[in-house]
């Protein structure tokens, strides 16, 4: 089983709480609700929070897959408050920088899951930046710009920071977060 193609809303929140309010009630278990921070996005504590969010079964394998996009979500939950706001009031993407992302070219497809996660109303400008010799092979040269999800944008840039890429210059902007 994987996630439905598509964003999670308040709905899909209402219904993974009650049906944890069914299984609590046959379980006694004591797992918390899912809530929804001030940005309105989900608050993950565990695996199967998210499970639960995305109805998938326990014996998904999806956790193996979407640990990477889910410890970008993660990072934005927890540290990237000040970042979103100063990005929402200057009326701009978050912008975020990933760095020694090269084995998760073959994946790209899986960080739909990060735009689909945060609420429509938040765009995401994610760049990985990527070694020249684990570099995809395009038309571009240089760079690769995709458009994952209605709010996530990700564009793969050649380079190092340091060697060959001024973060604050090279791209569209310093980035708010940087993510390794």
């Amino acid at each position: 089983w994987i996630p439905e193609e598509r964003h999670v809303t308040k709905d899909d929140i209402n219904r993974a709480n009650a049906k944890h309010r069914e299984d609590d009630v046959i379980n006694k278990n004591n797992m918390e609700f899912i809530q929804t921070d001030e940005r309105g996005l989900p608050i993950l504590t565990s695996w199967e929070h998210y499970y639960r969010l995305r109805s998938l079964p326990p014996s998904s394998p999806v956790g193996l897959l979407a640990t990477f996009p889910l410890t970008i979500y993660h990072a934005i939950q927890h540290y990237g408050t000040v970042p979103l706001v100063v990005a929402q009031m200057l009326e701009r993407p978050l912008r975020i920088h990933v760095v020694g992302i090269e084995k998760e070219l073959n994946f790209v497809d899986l960080f739909k899951e990060v735009g689909y996660l945060l609420p429509e109303n938040v765009a995401v400008d994610m760049t990985w930046i990527v070694r020249e010799d684990m570099f995809p092979e395009n038309e571009d040269g240089r760079n690769l710009s995709l458009q994952l999800t209605t709010n996530l944008r990700l564009s793969i840039i050649l380079g190092t920071y340091g060697d060959s890429l001024n973060p604050d210059f090279d791209m569209d902007g310093p980035p708010d977060m940087i993510i390794g």
